[in-house]
Protein backbone atom coordinates (compact mmCIF):
# COMPACT_ATOMS: atom_id res chain seq x y z
CA UNK A 1 0.00 0.00 0.00
CA UNK A 2 2.81 2.42 0.91
CA UNK A 3 4.60 1.67 -2.36
CA UNK A 4 1.38 2.35 -4.29
CA UNK A 5 1.01 5.77 -2.62
CA UNK A 6 4.40 6.95 -3.84
CA UNK A 7 4.06 5.19 -7.19
CA UNK A 8 0.96 7.30 -7.92
CA UNK A 9 3.04 10.42 -7.17
CA UNK A 10 5.95 9.32 -9.35
CA UNK A 11 3.71 8.06 -12.15
CA UNK A 12 0.34 9.87 -12.23
CA UNK A 13 -0.92 7.48 -14.90
CA UNK A 14 -1.01 4.78 -12.20
CA UNK A 15 -3.53 6.70 -10.07
CA UNK A 16 -6.46 4.52 -11.16
CA UNK A 17 -4.53 1.39 -10.14
CA UNK A 18 -3.84 2.99 -6.76
CA UNK A 19 -7.54 3.75 -6.24
CA UNK A 20 -8.41 0.11 -6.97
CA UNK A 21 -5.85 -1.02 -4.40
CA UNK A 22 -7.11 1.55 -1.87
CA UNK A 23 -10.69 0.32 -2.36
CA UNK A 24 -9.57 -3.24 -1.67
CA UNK A 25 -7.73 -2.05 1.45
CA UNK A 26 -10.84 -0.29 2.79
CA UNK A 27 -13.05 -3.30 2.08
CA UNK A 28 -10.62 -5.60 3.87
CA UNK A 29 -10.48 -3.23 6.86
CA UNK A 30 -14.29 -3.20 7.07
CA UNK A 31 -14.51 -6.99 6.81
CA UNK A 32 -11.98 -7.51 9.59
CA UNK A 33 -13.43 -4.86 11.92
CA UNK A 34 -14.22 -6.40 15.34
CA UNK A 35 -17.82 -5.17 15.27
CA UNK A 36 -20.23 -3.56 12.76
CA UNK A 37 -19.36 0.06 12.08
CA UNK A 38 -21.88 2.80 12.71
CA UNK A 39 -20.44 5.59 10.58
CA UNK A 40 -23.32 8.03 11.06
CA UNK A 41 -21.78 11.33 12.07
CA UNK A 42 -18.38 9.70 12.66
CA UNK A 43 -15.64 10.75 10.26
CA UNK A 44 -13.07 8.46 11.89
CA UNK A 45 -15.23 5.40 12.53
CA UNK A 46 -13.02 3.13 10.42
CA UNK A 47 -9.76 4.29 12.00
CA UNK A 48 -7.22 4.73 9.18
CA UNK A 49 -3.75 3.38 9.97
CA UNK A 50 -1.71 6.34 11.34
CA UNK A 51 1.37 5.15 9.40
CA UNK A 52 -0.60 5.36 6.14
CA UNK A 53 -1.88 8.77 7.20
CA UNK A 54 1.71 10.01 7.54
CA UNK A 55 2.58 8.69 4.09
CA UNK A 56 -0.52 10.27 2.52
CA UNK A 57 0.45 13.60 4.10
CA UNK A 58 4.01 13.28 2.83
CA UNK A 59 2.82 12.38 -0.67
CA UNK A 60 0.62 15.51 -0.71
CA UNK A 61 3.64 17.62 0.24
CA UNK A 62 5.63 16.07 -2.60
CA UNK A 63 2.84 16.86 -5.06
CA UNK A 64 2.83 20.47 -3.88
CA UNK A 65 6.60 20.66 -4.36
CA UNK A 66 6.34 19.21 -7.84
CA UNK A 67 3.96 22.04 -8.74
CA UNK A 68 1.37 19.98 -10.54
CA UNK A 69 -0.76 23.11 -10.82
CA UNK A 70 1.73 24.58 -13.31
CA UNK A 71 1.14 24.09 -17.06
CA UNK A 72 2.53 20.72 -18.02
CA UNK A 73 5.61 20.78 -20.23
CA UNK A 74 6.01 18.41 -23.13
CA UNK A 75 8.14 15.41 -22.30
CA UNK A 76 10.93 16.58 -24.61
CA UNK A 77 11.00 19.99 -22.91
CA UNK A 78 10.98 18.38 -19.48
CA UNK A 79 13.95 16.18 -20.37
CA UNK A 80 15.92 18.98 -22.04
CA UNK A 81 15.41 21.39 -19.14
CA UNK A 82 16.00 18.86 -16.37
CA UNK A 83 18.85 19.55 -13.96
CA UNK A 84 19.28 15.78 -13.44
CA UNK A 85 20.43 12.98 -15.76
CA UNK A 86 17.65 12.31 -18.28
CA UNK A 87 17.65 10.96 -21.83
CA UNK A 88 14.84 10.30 -24.32
CA UNK A 89 15.52 7.87 -27.17
CA UNK A 90 13.45 6.99 -30.22
CA UNK A 91 13.75 4.25 -32.81
CA UNK A 92 17.27 3.41 -33.87
CA UNK A 93 18.57 4.91 -30.60
CA UNK A 94 17.93 8.39 -32.01
CA UNK A 95 18.29 11.03 -29.30
CA UNK A 96 14.99 12.91 -29.04
CA UNK A 97 16.00 14.99 -26.02
CA UNK A 98 18.68 14.99 -23.34
CA UNK A 99 19.52 17.02 -20.30
CA UNK A 100 22.79 18.91 -20.09
CA UNK A 101 24.04 16.48 -17.43
CA UNK A 102 23.34 13.46 -19.67
CA UNK A 103 24.90 15.16 -22.69
CA UNK A 104 28.11 15.93 -20.81
CA UNK A 105 28.28 12.40 -19.38
CA UNK A 106 27.80 10.69 -22.74
CA UNK A 107 30.34 12.93 -24.45
CA UNK A 108 28.97 12.08 -27.88
CA UNK A 109 29.13 8.31 -27.31
CA UNK A 110 26.12 6.07 -27.94
CA UNK A 111 24.49 5.03 -24.69
CA UNK A 112 24.97 1.30 -25.34
CA UNK A 113 28.76 1.76 -25.30
CA UNK A 114 28.57 3.02 -21.70
CA UNK A 115 26.51 0.08 -20.43
CA UNK A 116 27.73 -3.30 -19.24
CA UNK A 117 26.95 -6.25 -21.59
CA UNK A 118 23.76 -7.22 -19.78
CA UNK A 119 22.58 -3.60 -19.65
CA UNK A 120 23.24 -3.17 -23.37
CA UNK A 121 21.23 -6.33 -24.09
CA UNK A 122 18.29 -5.08 -22.00
CA UNK A 123 18.45 -1.72 -23.74
CA UNK A 124 18.34 -3.27 -27.20
CA UNK A 125 15.33 -5.38 -26.19
CA UNK A 126 13.52 -2.28 -24.91
CA UNK A 127 14.30 -0.32 -28.10
CA UNK A 128 12.87 -3.23 -30.06
CA UNK A 129 9.50 -2.72 -28.34
CA UNK A 130 8.98 0.94 -29.26
CA UNK A 131 5.84 0.06 -31.22
CA UNK A 132 4.28 -1.49 -28.11
CA UNK A 133 1.85 0.10 -25.69
CA UNK A 134 4.00 1.62 -22.88
CA UNK A 135 2.20 -0.28 -20.14
CA UNK A 136 3.06 -3.61 -21.79
CA UNK A 137 6.77 -3.37 -20.92
CA UNK A 138 8.16 -3.33 -17.41
CA UNK A 139 10.87 -0.80 -16.58
CA UNK A 140 14.42 -2.13 -16.45
CA UNK A 141 17.45 -1.05 -14.48
CA UNK A 142 20.66 -0.77 -16.51
CA UNK A 143 24.14 -0.98 -15.01
CA UNK A 144 26.93 1.24 -16.34
CA UNK A 145 30.23 -0.40 -17.29
CA UNK A 146 32.91 0.27 -14.69
CA UNK A 147 30.68 2.45 -12.48
CA UNK A 148 28.37 1.70 -9.56
CA UNK A 149 25.63 3.63 -11.29
CA UNK A 150 22.17 2.67 -12.48
CA UNK A 151 19.88 4.00 -15.16
CA UNK A 152 16.14 3.33 -15.06
CA UNK A 153 14.71 2.79 -18.56
CA UNK A 154 11.02 2.58 -19.39
CA UNK A 155 8.68 3.02 -22.34
CA UNK A 156 6.64 6.23 -22.39
CA UNK A 157 4.02 7.54 -24.84
CA UNK A 158 5.46 9.70 -27.61
CA UNK A 159 3.48 12.94 -27.88
CA UNK A 160 1.85 13.69 -31.19
CA UNK A 161 2.84 10.37 -32.74
CA UNK A 162 2.09 6.69 -32.60
CA UNK A 163 4.37 4.38 -30.70
CA UNK A 164 6.63 5.09 -27.77
CA UNK A 165 10.02 6.37 -26.71
CA UNK A 166 12.49 5.13 -24.12
CA UNK A 167 12.92 7.45 -21.15
CA UNK A 168 16.07 6.97 -19.09
CA UNK A 169 16.76 8.51 -15.70
CA UNK A 170 19.81 8.22 -13.50
CA UNK A 171 19.15 6.60 -10.14
CA UNK A 172 21.44 8.81 -8.05
CA UNK A 173 21.08 8.48 -4.30
CA UNK A 174 22.96 8.74 -1.00
CA UNK A 175 22.75 5.72 1.30
CA UNK A 176 22.92 6.80 4.93
CA UNK A 177 21.90 5.69 8.43
CA UNK A 178 18.91 8.04 8.17
CA UNK A 179 17.87 6.31 4.93
CA UNK A 180 18.19 2.91 6.62
CA UNK A 181 16.00 4.00 9.52
CA UNK A 182 13.41 5.42 7.14
CA UNK A 183 13.21 2.16 5.18
CA UNK A 184 13.02 0.05 8.33
CA UNK A 185 10.25 2.18 9.82
CA UNK A 186 8.32 2.45 6.54
CA UNK A 187 8.39 -1.21 5.54
CA UNK A 188 9.48 -3.12 8.69
CA UNK A 189 12.52 -4.56 6.90
CA UNK A 190 14.88 -6.82 8.82
CA UNK A 191 18.61 -6.05 8.92
CA UNK A 192 19.25 -8.85 6.40
CA UNK A 193 16.53 -7.55 4.05
CA UNK A 194 17.91 -4.02 4.36
CA UNK A 195 21.32 -5.36 3.32
CA UNK A 196 19.79 -6.91 0.20
CA UNK A 197 18.22 -3.57 -0.74
CA UNK A 198 21.54 -1.76 -0.26
CA UNK A 199 23.34 -4.27 -2.50
CA UNK A 200 20.67 -4.10 -5.20
CA UNK A 201 20.98 -0.32 -5.30
CA UNK A 202 24.76 -0.69 -5.62
CA UNK A 203 24.32 -2.69 -8.81
CA UNK A 204 24.83 -6.24 -7.53
CA UNK A 205 22.65 -9.14 -8.69
CA UNK A 206 21.38 -11.84 -6.33
CA UNK A 207 24.26 -14.18 -7.10
CA UNK A 208 26.84 -11.50 -6.35
CA UNK A 209 25.03 -10.58 -3.13
CA UNK A 210 25.15 -14.23 -2.02
CA UNK A 211 28.91 -14.36 -2.64
CA UNK A 212 29.58 -11.05 -0.90
CA UNK A 213 27.51 -11.90 2.18
CA UNK A 214 28.52 -15.56 2.44
CA UNK A 215 24.90 -16.72 2.21
CA UNK A 216 23.26 -19.13 -0.19
CA UNK A 217 21.59 -17.77 -3.31
CA UNK A 218 18.38 -19.44 -2.13
CA UNK A 219 18.47 -17.40 1.10
CA UNK A 220 19.15 -14.16 -0.74
CA UNK A 221 16.35 -14.89 -3.21
CA UNK A 222 13.90 -15.47 -0.35
CA UNK A 223 15.00 -12.25 1.35
CA UNK A 224 14.54 -10.34 -1.92
CA UNK A 225 11.03 -11.80 -2.27
CA UNK A 226 10.23 -10.71 1.29
CA UNK A 227 11.37 -7.16 0.47
CA UNK A 228 9.14 -7.05 -2.61
CA UNK A 229 6.19 -8.31 -0.56
CA UNK A 230 6.71 -5.75 2.21
CA UNK A 231 7.19 -2.77 -0.13
CA UNK A 232 4.50 -3.78 -2.62
CA UNK A 233 6.96 -3.36 -5.50
CA UNK A 234 6.17 -5.79 -8.34
CA UNK A 235 9.82 -6.28 -9.30
CA UNK A 236 13.43 -5.28 -8.63
CA UNK A 237 13.35 -2.34 -11.06
CA UNK A 238 10.28 -0.86 -9.38
CA UNK A 239 11.81 -1.52 -5.95
CA UNK A 240 15.02 0.32 -6.82
CA UNK A 241 13.12 3.28 -8.25
CA UNK A 242 10.83 3.47 -5.21
CA UNK A 243 13.69 3.29 -2.70
CA UNK A 244 15.83 5.84 -4.56
CA UNK A 245 12.86 8.21 -4.79
CA UNK A 246 12.11 7.91 -1.08
CA UNK A 247 15.78 8.36 -0.11
CA UNK A 248 16.05 11.49 -2.24
CA UNK A 249 12.94 12.93 -0.63
CA UNK A 250 14.49 12.22 2.76
CA UNK A 251 17.75 13.94 1.79
CA UNK A 252 17.53 15.97 -1.43
CA UNK A 253 21.23 16.87 -1.21
CA UNK A 254 23.92 14.44 -0.12
CA UNK A 255 24.90 16.62 2.80
CA UNK A 256 23.82 15.86 6.36
CA UNK A 257 20.38 17.25 7.33
CA UNK A 258 20.54 20.98 7.87
CA UNK A 259 24.12 21.36 6.60
CA UNK A 260 23.18 23.48 3.59
CA UNK A 261 20.51 25.51 5.40
CA UNK A 262 22.68 27.48 7.80
CA UNK A 263 20.93 25.84 10.76
CA UNK A 264 22.37 25.89 14.24
CA UNK A 265 22.52 22.38 15.68
CA UNK A 266 22.97 21.06 19.19
CA UNK A 267 22.58 17.80 21.09
CA UNK A 268 20.46 17.93 24.26
CA UNK A 269 20.36 15.32 26.99
CA UNK A 270 16.68 14.80 27.75
CA UNK A 271 14.90 13.60 30.89
CA UNK A 272 14.21 10.27 29.17
CA UNK A 273 17.95 9.63 29.22
CA UNK A 274 18.15 9.95 25.42
CA UNK A 275 20.11 12.47 23.38
CA UNK A 276 17.99 14.64 21.06
CA UNK A 277 19.32 16.63 18.13
CA UNK A 278 17.78 20.10 17.78
CA UNK A 279 18.13 22.50 14.86
CA UNK A 280 17.29 26.20 15.09
CA UNK A 281 16.88 28.93 12.49
CA UNK A 282 16.15 32.65 12.61
CA UNK A 283 16.96 35.58 14.91
CA UNK A 284 17.78 34.51 18.50
CA UNK A 285 15.31 37.08 19.87
CA UNK A 286 12.53 36.09 17.45
CA UNK A 287 9.23 34.54 18.48
CA UNK A 288 9.94 30.83 19.08
CA UNK A 289 7.96 28.28 17.09
CA UNK A 290 8.35 24.50 16.92
CA UNK A 291 8.87 22.72 13.59
CA UNK A 292 8.03 19.00 13.70
CA UNK A 293 9.46 17.07 10.75
CA UNK A 294 7.77 14.22 8.90
CA UNK A 295 8.97 10.67 8.33
CA UNK A 296 10.74 11.20 5.02
CA UNK A 297 12.07 14.71 4.58
CA UNK A 298 13.42 15.78 7.95
CA UNK A 299 14.29 19.47 8.18
CA UNK A 300 15.04 19.85 4.46
CA UNK A 301 11.64 21.46 3.84
CA UNK A 302 12.91 24.50 5.78
CA UNK A 303 14.90 25.46 2.68
CA UNK A 304 11.56 26.48 1.12
CA UNK A 305 10.38 28.36 4.21
CA UNK A 306 13.59 30.05 5.40
CA UNK A 307 12.96 33.43 3.75
CA UNK A 308 9.31 33.61 4.83
CA UNK A 309 10.13 32.64 8.41
CA UNK A 310 12.95 35.17 8.64
CA UNK A 311 10.73 37.98 7.36
CA UNK A 312 8.17 37.06 10.00
CA UNK A 313 10.80 37.38 12.73
CA UNK A 314 10.36 33.79 13.90
CA UNK A 315 12.91 31.67 15.72
CA UNK A 316 12.30 28.15 14.45
CA UNK A 317 13.26 25.28 16.75
CA UNK A 318 13.26 21.88 15.02
CA UNK A 319 13.66 18.89 17.37
CA UNK A 320 14.48 15.59 15.68
CA UNK A 321 12.45 12.49 16.51
CA UNK A 322 14.13 9.53 18.23
CA UNK A 323 15.90 7.36 15.68
CA UNK A 324 16.32 10.18 13.13
CA UNK A 325 19.48 12.19 12.51
CA UNK A 326 21.61 12.14 15.65
CA UNK A 327 18.67 11.67 18.03
CA UNK A 328 19.02 8.40 19.90
CA UNK A 329 16.67 5.53 19.14
CA UNK A 330 14.39 4.51 22.02
CA UNK A 331 14.30 0.75 22.54
CA UNK A 332 11.49 0.27 25.05
CA UNK A 333 9.22 3.34 25.04
CA UNK A 334 7.20 3.99 21.82
CA UNK A 335 8.81 6.63 19.59
CA UNK A 336 5.90 9.09 19.66
CA UNK A 337 5.57 8.82 23.44
CA UNK A 338 9.27 9.61 23.90
CA UNK A 339 9.10 12.43 21.37
CA UNK A 340 6.09 13.98 23.11
CA UNK A 341 8.00 13.89 26.40
CA UNK A 342 10.93 15.59 24.70
CA UNK A 343 8.66 18.32 23.28
CA UNK A 344 7.08 19.03 26.66
CA UNK A 345 10.53 19.26 28.23
CA UNK A 346 11.81 21.49 25.42
CA UNK A 347 8.87 23.90 25.70
CA UNK A 348 9.04 24.16 29.47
Amino acid sequence: MIAAIYDSVIRPERYADFMDLWGDHICEAMETAPEPLDTAGQSDALGIDPVLTEHFTRALMILDQLGRQKPRQSLKEEVAQSETWMLLLGRGSRVLAQSRVAQDWLGGQPLQERLDPHGAELMEALLGRLADVPGDASPVVLAVEGELRHLLARLVPLEGATGSAVLLESLDYHWSPAAERMLVQSFALSRAELSVVEHLLAGHNLGAIAEMTGKSKHTIRNQAKAVLAKTGAPGQAELIRLVVYMINQLSPSQAPPGASLGLDAQILRMGTGLNMQVFSLGPPDGMPVLFLHGMLEGVAVLRHLEEVLSRAGLRVVAPIRPGYGQSEQCDETPVLESFMAHLVELIS
